[in-house]
């Protein structure tokens, strides 16, 4: 049988040998100790610690260059974090901050690699601190794809090492010892399977990960750790990269341990190949659960602003700075009428909610609120159109919304249809009048009930006074007593105060100048019904009686008024 059958033959148990799974890194620096002489030459060099350190290094680029994965420890060593190398574009990090010719080189080294030519490329790498290291960079297609842009960078020498090695013999043992290195990575998940998903081989990583030990290896299958879910993706995924030789784009999926703990991957896979025919898969696998955890809590908010900007019972709108509507909620066109389409995209202007006249009152509000400081700035009130034609009144709150650098980036507006409040505050004002009115008719016919002046001949009043009399009722009385003479032309008033409950000095004195101003009308005051308290209160106040007419009760009062008309009173006795 031949090699190349023998390999297609390998059987599960050995991938299990330990023999085959053992990945220790081999040192560089053992290596360069073989030669004593050579080793010098380096050591001389101001920075050969770094150039030593730099001999771990290892990387994968994808098609444009990003780096997918790196060895850890010389990034650190070169005071580098990851985040400075993985993700970015291999010859824009960094390293290479101060030599575009650097960059150059590593560039052109990388895109001819993807047409599967191995080359090497001298090149400086920078330090953090500033150091400047020349090193040379080994780049190589992955061994056996036919991938495009997918290669592998290691760093092979420095220049002055490089001189005096074989360049051959240097990429071979470089190219293996940093794929080791790179498959013993703790920070990704490496594994190897065939093209039934049965898990050939895998790094600690994912041993650790998921609580496999390597006794698993080859009893394991996808199945047995991919979420159901996603189980057919994961098989798509490996179909393609095993027909063209890589997978196109990375996939998402969700892995399970034996204690049931689900973990989200990110997968990038590619087909290993022995002499041109299809061997093994590799895949690489970084954990991106938080990053998921995030992006559900995210999508979770979001929903929840979603539906609370499209129940609000008020409408909201928001306007770029051109005046342009970038988003309302559905509130917003059930009130004026207008669906999406004519509303989204279009200037506030051209949809002929107001007149002119009112946009540039609206406009100057706009811009005012930027000054304003409260962010709770005061509402302005309007009327605008509706698609149908009529106006809805309504109120308008508005604030600026600003960037993340405090720029100015449009306006957010909640618009309250007002009609209904609008209407109960006409009712109300309506219905204030008419309160209004009541009421003062109603102290008109007290004030008439509180001074009942009654003619009850030609020429003579009568008023009989029931209740409490207090200055105001005093007052009242005087003025319309008085009145009331002038229009009848009265020479004669009777006021009884039989009736009053209650009158103190003060509105004792108020009633006297009332008798008095009668008095000066020409018309005689004739007092009856006097009780013992105001007699006393008459006598306290040192008041002159001698002109005034008193009689014990309303009936003597009128036949002495009578009398002075001269009629005189019979009593009538009926049997």
């Amino acid at each position: 049988m031949s090699d190349k059958g023998k390999i297609r033959q390998t059987s599960t148990k050995q991938w299990q040998k330990e023999d085959k799974i053992e990945r220790k890194p081999i040192s560089s620096a053992a290596s360069v100790a073989a030669d004593a002489n050579e080793q010098t030459d380096y050591e001389d060099h101001p920075h050969h610690k770094d150039i030593h350190l730099l001999y771990d290094f290892s990387a994968i680029l994808d098609r444009s260059g990003i780096v997918q994965f790196a060895t850890e420890s010389p990034i650190e060593a070169l005071g580098y974090s990851e985040s400075d190398i993985i993700g970015k574009v291999f010859w824009d990090t960094r390293w290479f901050a101060k030599s575009v010719e650097s960059q150059r080189r590593i560039k052109e080294c990388a895109l001819a690699a993807s047409h599967g030519e191995n080359n090497q490329c001298k090149t400086k790498v920078l330090t953090k601190d500033g150091k400047i290291i020349p090193v040379t960079f080994a780049v190589s297609s992955l061994k056996g794809t036919k991938t495009d842009h997918v290669c592998l960078i290691n760093v092979v020498s420095s220049q002055t090492q490089f001189d005096k090695q074989d360049p051959e013999t240097t990429s071979t043992d470089s190219v293996e010892r940093r794929y080791n290195a790179i498959y013993n990575n703790k920070l990704q998940i490496v594994y190897i399977h065939d093209d039934t998903g049965c898990f050939l081989d895998a790094n600690q990583a994912a041993f650790d990960r998921f609580e496999f030990t390597r006794e698993d290896i080859g009893k394991t299958y996808f199945q047995d750790i991919v979420h159901p879910d996603d189980l057919l993706l994961a098989f798509e995924a490996v179909q393609e990269a095993m027909a063209i030789g890589y997978m196109k784009h990375p996939i998402e999926i969700r892995l399970i341990s034996k204690a049931g703990e689900l973990t989200w991957v990110e997968c990038l896979g590619m087909r290993l190949s022995e002499e041109g025919e299809p061997f093994v898969g590799l895949g690489i696998a970084q954990d991106i659960t938080q990053r998921k955890q995030a992006e559900e809590a995210l999508r979770e908010s979001e929903t929840r602003f979603r539906e609370i900007f499209a129940n609000l019972n008020d409408e909201v709108v928001f306007v770029d700075l051109e005046g342009t509507v970038v988003n309302v909620n559905a509130r917003c066109w059930d009130t004026f009428g207008y669906t999406p389409e004519e509303t989204i995209g279009h200037s506030f202007k051209d949809l002929d909610f107001c007149g002119p006249e009112e946009m540039a009152k609206l406009g100057e509000y706009f811009l005012s609120s930027v000054d304003h400081g409260d962010p709770i700035y005061p509402s302005f009130e309007t009327a605008l159109k509706h698609k149908k034609g009529h106006f809805v009144p309504v109120e308008i709150n508005t604030r600026p919304l600003r960037n993340t650098d405090g720029a100015l980036q449009g306006f957010l507006s909640t618009i309250r249809d007002v009609t209904e409040r609008k209407r109960a505050d006409a009712e109300l004002r309506s219905s204030e009048e008419k309160l209004r009115d009541t009421v003062n008719k109603l102290r008109l016919a007290q004030e008439e009930l509180s001074t009942p002046v009654i003619q009850i001949w030609d020429h003579i009043l009568a008023l009989p006074l029931i209740g409490l009399v207090d200055d105001i009722r005093a007052q009242q009385v005087m003025d319309t007593l008085l009145a009331k003479i002038v229009e009848t032309q009265s020479e004669l008033v009777i006021l009884d105060v039989t009736g009053v409950s209650s009158m103190d000095t003060e509105v004792t004195n108020h009633l006297m100048k009332t008798i008095q101003a009668t008095s000066l009308l020409g018309t005689q005051c004739i007092l009856t019904g006097i009780r013992p308290e105001i007699a006393q209160s008459l006598i306290d106040l040192g008041s002159d009686l001698s002109d005034l007419v008193i009689k014990r009760d309303m009936q003597e009062g009128i036949k002495y008024a009578l009398g002075q008309k001269g009629h005189r009173v019979f009593e009538l006795h009926t049997k």
